[in-house]
């Protein structure tokens, strides 16, 4: 099972993710802040792919937590951001506008861990 990280400083946001990607079959684990992301990549948690926000609030972003994991991994991890703002650009980051529709998000995250939506 495909495990995904939600970075989301919303819990109601992040509740609703959790929920949604179990329902898909996801193993999903949740941070709201690259510190927390960062705790979750040391206490064992190994990615196919991460849905973040993009203001974790403090200053953090859901940019600074992709690049951190990415670099206590080695490696590069499929990661997709969903915001109401608009973040710079983010290189080779896609950007998505909250709300995502359910069926699009599923899509998305087909995408990213290689499998069929």
């Amino acid at each position: 099972m495909p495990e995904i990280l939600v970075i989301e400083d919303s819990a109601l946001i992040q509740k609703f993710y959790m929920h949604l990607l179990a329902l898909w079959g996801y193993d999903v684990r949740p941070a709201a802040s690259t510190v927390q992301a960062v705790e979750a990549i040391r206490s064992g948690c190994v990615p196919d792919a991460i849905i973040s926000d993009y203001n974790l609030g403090r200053g953090d972003t859901g940019v600074a937590a992709i690049r951190a994991i990415e670099g206590l991994l080695g490696r590069k991890v499929p990661a997709v951001i969903i915001t109401g703002e608009h973040p710079q650009p983010l290189l080779d980051t896609p950007v998505f506008s909250k709300p995502l529709p359910p069926s699009h998000l599923k899509e998305v995250l087909a995408d990213l861990v290689g499998r069929p939506a």
